[in-house]
């Protein structure tokens, strides 16, 4: 008795050493999953990281080929007033453009009158042509020009090229620079405060970015910190798969050491051997529904795997289903007897019990019986269900006796 409650609170060990292997297992699972959500949130957060630092450096570039290098607050005042010149200028030269689309009607409508006086004035024109050829071949001109030239200083007329030529320059160095600060705008106006916010932008990106730095930072020791749990566990593993090693050996010795208790334990070694086999028949025949297995009193129960693989005890099965088990426990003692036995078992009786059973289970039932059938083993049904007649080659009919004769038996092949 000492030993058997030695027994027990060793299986009450072995049962709480399996249940911390299984929460264990729960453990390195929810780490695992952790560690997989860890991953993915170090991707987004590197990804997110890439995106900020991309637009940083865009607004950065931008702001400096805005710049290019000036002070901001000085070339902010240089546009505004570049802006305000060239506004000034530009309403000016569009009223100029009005004075001159005025004059441009004035002057159309002036062309029609002048064209019937062109025609009067050409020759009058070739007229005064002729008489200033005239004039100039008399006073040694060759051309009108050489006239005009020498009717002006030299360098009044370079002074006035030069303005000219200035004035050209600054217009079209203004409407470069005024083409180019739009297309930069593109219809937006910088101000100052505009300036400030887009500067404050930036500082507050540097500011997230140094704070992501700080996260990935945690993340990281977050993540070895994990690595060495995970290296925990599998030492615990390690340890305790040999824990069980030593367990089971344990129960096995003080199985085998007890008195008088060697040949209960052969004796249980054996009869799992023939509840293993009887059961992976049963699960066959009841299309994997039912397995055969014993408790701790040697008692078979059935598992129910349609159930939640719920226990059952054998007197809460049907009367079919209890002939299953019998039959798949009969052939499980039949194998082992042939395996084991000295004596040949030679015919094996399986008596009733059929008609409970329907059409599939009964296939599935005979065929189980046709895989243990062999020369050195006959089966013998008795039975009074006629649909058997179709699986059995060979059968024996017994006819009842009548008063005026007694029993007859034929003999009947497929």
């Amino acid at each position: 008795k000492n030993n058997e409650r030695i027994l027990e609170e060793l299986s009450e060990e072995y049962i709480k050493i399996k249940e911390n292997k299984v929460n264990i297992e729960n453990i390195i699972q929810k780490h695992s999953n952790n560690l997989y959500e860890i991953n993915i949130e170090l991707i987004r957060t590197v990804e997110s990281y890439a995106e900020k630092k991309k637009s940083r450096d865009e607004k950065y570039k931008e702001v400096i080929s805005i710049t290019r290098g000036e002070d901001t607050l000085v070339l902010i005042s240089n546009i505004d007033e570049e802006i305000n010149r060239i506004t000034y200028q530009e309403e000016k030269n569009k009223k100029i453009l009005e004075e001159q689309k005025i004059e441009y009607e004035r002057v159309t409508s002036l062309k029609s009158n002048l064209a019937g006086v062109l025609y009067i004035e050409k020759e009058e024109y070739e007229t005064q042509q002729n008489q200033l050829n005239q004039l100039l071949k008399d006073n040694k001109f060759e051309s009108i020009n050489e006239v005009k030239r020498s009717s002006l200083d030299l360098d009044y007329i370079r002074k006035i090229q030069d303005e000219i030529m200035h004035y050209d320059d600054e217009i079209n160095i203004a409407q470069l620079k005024y083409k180019e600060l739009k297309e930069k705008l593109c219809g937006r106006r910088i101000d100052k405060e505009k300036f400030k916010s887009l500067k404050n932008n930036i500082n507050i990106i540097h500011e997230e970015l140094i704070k992501i730095k700080e996260k990935i930072s945690r993340k990281n020791n977050k993540l070895l910190n994990l690595e060495k749990s995970l290296d925990r566990v599998d030492e615990i593993n390690k340890d305790l798969d040999k824990i069980n090693k030593d367990i089971k050996l344990l129960e096995e010795l003080k199985d085998v050491v007890k008195d008088k208790q060697f040949v209960e334990y052969m004796s249980i070694s054996r009869l799992m051997d023939i509840c293993e086999n009887a059961s992976n028949r049963l699960a066959f025949i009841t299309n994997g529904r039912y397995n055969l297995e014993f408790d701790k009193k040697l008692n078979f129960i059935v598992r129910d795997n349609f159930n939640n693989r719920a226990i059952r005890t054998i007197d809460t099965l049907s009367g079919g289903e209890l002939f299953l088990t019998s039959l798949a426990l009969a052939i499980g003692f039949s194998s082992q007897i042939q395996l084991k036995g000295n004596s040949i078992l030679e015919v094996l009786f399986l008596d009733e019990g059929f008609g409970t059973l329907d059409d599939k289970t009964l296939k599935q039932t005979i065929k189980s019986l046709e895989e243990i059938y062999s020369k050195n083993l006959s089966i013998g049904i008795i039975s009074h269900i006629k649909d058997l007649k179709v699986y059995i080659p060979a059968k024996i009919i017994v006819t009842s006796p009548t008063e005026k004769e007694g029993s007859k038996i034929k003999l009947e092949y497929n």
